[in-house]
């Protein structure tokens, strides 16, 4: 549910009329890496849920790509992200 349309969608499969979406956009920051990598250690979100179900050896791989990654292969430093959640609003019919 990440997607343009496809809460819309939903929303109208449930009988709700009159349905639309707004993307709303923010920048997430982190005050390190670590600040990134934590919460993904305790199996916040699907990206954690992700990470927890891994091998040990296969998170260590995911967490040296995304370090390269973020921080571009430099030291560890603040960082920002951009994100995008959608919001929905709908009529009961």
């Amino acid at each position: 549910m990440s997607r343009r349309g496809e809460l819309v969608e939903l929303w109208r499969a449930q009988g709700l009329g009159d349905v639309q979406e707004q993307p709303l956009t923010f920048e997430s920051v982190f005050k390190s890496f670590d600040d990134y990598w934590q919460p993904l250690l305790a199996g916040q979100g699907p990206a954690g849920s992700f990470t927890v179900s891994v091998s040990q050896p296969d998170r260590q791989a995911l967490q040296s790509r995304l370090r390269d990654g973020l921080l571009d292969g430099g030291p560890d430093r603040p960082f920002t992200l951009p994100a995008r959640a959608w919001a929905v609003r709908g009529v009961v019919t």
